[in-house]
């Protein structure tokens, strides 16, 4: 039996691969997923010559029977729940096995107890003594020696050791490094690159090292332990890792991208030679390219610094970028831009007066209907302003005094305005009111409680201001004229009449025919008309406050908006139990007139140090030998003589007007604050870089290009998110740079060109609508050539394009000289042909150059190059043939000539066929005519 299970041991790991020391790896996996702070190895030689490997750490132990039923048993691991855990097949403990060990001795102390047992070669066991002081494990393999020295095998052993456990880490939160000591030596070394340029970083549970060597390298570890190597990042999927596995890259002497990188949530496979496809290894990929991008900047910006204005616009495009890719920062964007956008549709279409307006200014027997709570914020305050301030003032805008069932009070309709009269009796004590508003049109006038205007004191931004109206209900109303302006008053004193007119009593005791109280509410009110007028006041309040509380909550608001057709305002507020000011008062005035009191709602706003209130307010003012205010919802009345318990109260808030301002301010300052973010976050400081000397910029900018070539021959090595694509490093005339990703996207829409600085025809572009890239820079000039579709102007400098006029005329200039002429007359989009010198001996009979996306007015004929041309080789034979064919046959020669620059401009047969017919139409009537009439 027990030989029988040596074998099922060895076929468990068979594919660790063949290496004998692969049980250091595992002894220090067990040591670490055992919480151990310090693993210990001691090598020796026994009594007998034998080699011996102590291998002790300071973890939390194992029982006997934790071991039986884990350690020694294959397939069963006690760490499936472990999530930290390094090991979970359970066959790692057998790796010692492969150190053909004679004698295997394990020791173990805990909490519980301490054991040890020894087996052999066989497996074979038996007890052993347990000699360890402290808890954890200790174990000891002694094989025969297989090295003639003992420096020899602690050699091998330093060096296995160094290369399975040198960046171990621990099982903790902080993935710390786990210290390894091999005989009083330190084996740990901190994660580094060779190199002069590296990067470290450490993103949550990914720390790691990137830097450019020789050869392309990725080195992947486990909590701190070896599981692949390969070339590139890309390779870590295993779908396309064979593919790319055995590939020779070659970029450059020291510019191919080298990773370091240790994920301590990795998940490997049975062998632990490679990692999960996992959401956890995307996430390594990610930010490996993400660091990469970020050694390529400090590379680059050693080379180019780039502009304040180019690293953002950059920044920004690379966002917009990442948003395409992700569905998840979509989403985000678009609630960004949809919110604001909703929110400004709502103000525009159904968001009430302009910004600025004074909407409770206007006169608008619409603007009260009825008392209720409305969910959002109350009436804006006014900019008013009033002198002196050390007064405590209500500010009355209009009055609510008309009742009807449906709605409660509203305001009602005054038909006798009357001019306010010029002096009035009083004590002298005056206001002065400012009012600035953009309200236009009739307005009211904000008035102090126990005041009255003083006629010829109104004036609109410095001038008098006339046709002031007041109705009986004390409203004092004026016409704005234009855009409105500052509003300047004083108001004086008033003395109260000792009686109201009959009309006037009226008005303030009226209540609607058939107008019931409930019960309860009739009950309470039966004793009181026989107390005089203030005690009726007390005894409303009482009733009031025992029916009614206050409350502007939006769920109060919500049951108002749900009981709005209930028909009957009284019953439904009883009902609710519970109102704002305006309701509160709203009942007060109506109990108050059922006891003949009169007294009318008023609406406006507190004023305290010379400002109102940021909202408006309704209180009620009653009269008794003169007016006097009231306010049901809690607030101190200014003259009262009552005295109201609990008056402590907070000013109450009128919920009547919801603007729409406030929202759309806070989506538009969400918005501002995002962008903010942004802008900061890529103008943040990067990590400083050392300013070369002037003798290596030459060498780091053929570097960057040769990163560059790599980048388009292998981009997998960099990814597509690397800055390797958008950092402006390619030089253009203009003494700019642009990035490698706007060269392609040039080079696909056929709009890329370059140039040395001195050449004419760049000279001749000017401002051009695209840039030229600078062929006279050496450390680019091999990218330059190598980039597809790239128009090199100085080889067009050099074909020295000319007209055939002026030229001594052979048949060829005299045949290109008539084609021109008549292609113009006949397809204006045909190509000018022009006279190329340049063009050496044996090359081709038409070049094609086509220059008209460099100049903003390609039609222009300043300059020969600014349109599409085919330039004509002197020496080629297909000239000398049909210049000779000129001589014998002018309509031939200028036929074929226009179908072979059609196919060199490669045209599609469509419209070859066009060209060709309209064209030959035109010599047989045209030319032959001409030719007739002339030998004629």
């Amino acid at each position: 039996m027990e030989g029988q299970y040596h074998h099922w041991i060895s076929a468990a790991f068979r594919d660790y691969g063949s290496d004998p020391w692969i049980f250091l790896r595992e002894l220090a996996q067990n040591s670490r997923d055992a919480h151990a702070t310090l693993i210990r190895v001691e090598t020796g030689n026994d009594e007998y010559g034998n080699e011996t490997i102590v291998f002790k750490d300071d973890g939390g132990g194992m029982t006997y029977d934790h071991a039986c039923t884990y350690l020694f048993r294959l397939y069963a691991s006690s760490k499936d729940n472990d999530q930290q855990a390094a090991g979970m097949y359970g066959i790692g403990f057998w790796t010692v096995l492969r150190f053909k060990p004679v004698m295997v001795t394990i020791e173990s102390l805990n909490k519980k107890e301490r054991w040890g047992v020894s087996f052999d070669s066989s497996l074979a066991s038996c007890p052993a003594p347990c000699k360890l002081n402290s808890h954890g494990t200790r174990i000891t393999l002694v094989r025969k020696p297989e090295y003639d020295k003992p420096a020899e095998f602690r050699s091998a052993v330093k060096n296995h050791l160094s290369h399975y456990c040198r960046y171990l880490r621990r099982n903790d939160k902080n993935a710390a490094p786990l210290p390894i000591i091999l005989d009083d030596e330190p084996i740990n070394r901190p994660l580094s690159l060779p190199g002069q340029l590296t990067h470290h970083f450490k993103k949550g549970s990914l720390e790691g090292v990137v830097s450019l060597g020789e050869k392309p390298k990725v080195s992947l570890y486990s909590r701190g332990l070896p599981v692949w190597e390969g070339s590139t990042l890309m390779e870590l999927s295993h779908s396309i890792g064979a593919q790319n596995k055995n590939r020779n890259f070659e970029i450059g002497p020291g510019l191919a991208p080298v990773f370091l990188l240790n994920g301590n949530r990795l998940s490997v496979n049975f062998s632990r030679r490679a990692v999960l496809d996992n959401r956890e290894l995307r996430k390594v990929k990610k930010i490996a390219e993400q660091e990469l991008s970020n050694l390529v900047h400090l590379y680059t910006t050693m080379a180019v610094p780039g502009k304040r204005s180019d690293m953002m616009m950059d920044g920004l495009k690379k966002a917009g970028r990442s948003v395409r890719r992700s569905w998840w920062k979509k989403v985000l964007a678009l609630t960004l831009l949809v919110i604001p956008m909703e929110i400004a549709t709502l103000h525009w279409f159904f968001g009430g007066p302009p910004k600025g307006k004074d909407p409770i200014l206007r006169v608008d027997n619409r603007l009260y209907t009825g008392a209720t709570v409305a969910s959002g914020p109350g009436a804006p305050g006014l900019d008013l302003s009033y002198s002196p301030k050390n007064l405590n003032l209500h500010f009355k805008i209009f009055s609510a005094d008309s009742y009807n069932i449906p709605s409660g009070f509203t305001r009602g309709i005054h038909q006798n305005l009357f001019s306010i009269p010029g002096e009035l009796a009083g004590d002298g004590k005056k206001v002065t009111v400012m009012l600035n508003t953009k309200e236009t049109g009739k307005i009211f006038l904000p008035i102090p409680y126990g005041y009255r205007i003083r006629a010829g004191t109104i004036q609109l931004n410095g001038e008098n201001l006339g046709g002031v109206r007041q109705s009986p209900a004390d409203e004092v109303t004026v016409a704005i004229p234009g855009k409105g302006g500052v509003i300047q008053y004083e108001c004086v004193k008033r003395e109260d009449p000792g009686n109201l007119t009959g009309t006037q009593r009226t008005r303030y005791t009226r209540l609607p025919p058939g107008m019931s109280l409930p019960g309860y509410i009739t009950r309470k009110l039966a004793p009181l008309p026989n107390l005089n007028t203030f005690q009726k006041v007390r005894e409303v309040l009482d009733i009031i406050g025992t029916y009614v509380k206050y409350d502007s909550s939006a769920a109060t608001a919500e049951k108002y908006v749900n009981a709005a057709v209930s028909g009957d305002w009284l019953k439904q507020v009883l009902t609710i139990g519970h109102g704002d000011c305006d309701i509160l008062n709203g009942i007060n005035v109506l109990l108050l007139r059922k006891l003949d009191v009169p007294s009318r709602l008023i609406i406006g706003f507190i004023g305290t140090n010379g400002k109102i209130s940021s909202v408006a307010h309704a209180w009620t003012e009653y009269f008794h030998q003169g007016w006097h205010i009231i306010d049901a919802s809690g607030i101190i009345p200014l003259d009262s003589p009552v005295n109201i318990p609990g008056a402590e109260g907070a000013v109450a808030v009128e919920q009547r007007f919801v603007l729409i301002q406030w929202g759309l301010l806070a989506g538009f300052l969400g918005i501002l604050a995002l962008l903010l973010v942004i802008a900061l976050s890529l103008l943040k400081k990067k990590k400083p870089v050392k300013k070369p000397e002037i003798s290596e910029l030459d060498k780091i900018r053929e570097n960057l290009a040769r990163l560059a070539i790599g980048a388009m021959l292998q981009p997998s090595l960099w990814g597509l998110e690397s800055n390797l694509w958008d950092k402006r490093i390619i030089p253009t005339t203009r003494n700019r740079h642009i990035s490698l990703r706007q060269v392609l996207r040039l080079s696909r829409r056929r709009r890329l060109f370059a140039g040395h600085p001195q050449n004419p025809i760049v000279k001749k572009t000017g401002k051009s609508r695209y840039p030229i890239l600078d062929i006279g820079n050496s450390a680019f000039r091999k990218l330059i050539h190598l980039l597809p579709g790239v128009v090199n102007l100085d080889a067009v400098h050099r074909l020295d394009l000319r007209y055939s006029e002026g030229l001594p005329q052979s048949d060829g200039q005299r045949l290109i000289l008539t084609f021109n002429r008549e292609t113009a007359a006949v397809i204006p989009k045909v190509p000018l042909l022009m006279w190329a010198p340049g063009l050496p001996e044996g090359s081709e009979d038409f070049q094609v150059v086509d220059l008209t996306p460099l100049y903003r007015r390609p039609n222009s004929e300043k300059c020969p190059w600014h349109r599409k041309i085919v330039a004509i080789n002197p020496n080629g034979k297909m000239i000398e043939q049909l210049g000779a064919l000129f001589s014998a046959n002018k309509p031939l020669a200028l036929f074929r000539l226009l179908d072979a620059v059609l196919k060199i401009t490669q045209e599609p047969p469509a419209t070859q066929a066009k060209y060709l017919e309209q064209f030959s139409s035109h010599l047989l009537i045209h030319l032959e005519g001409r030719a007739q009439s002339c030998s004629r």
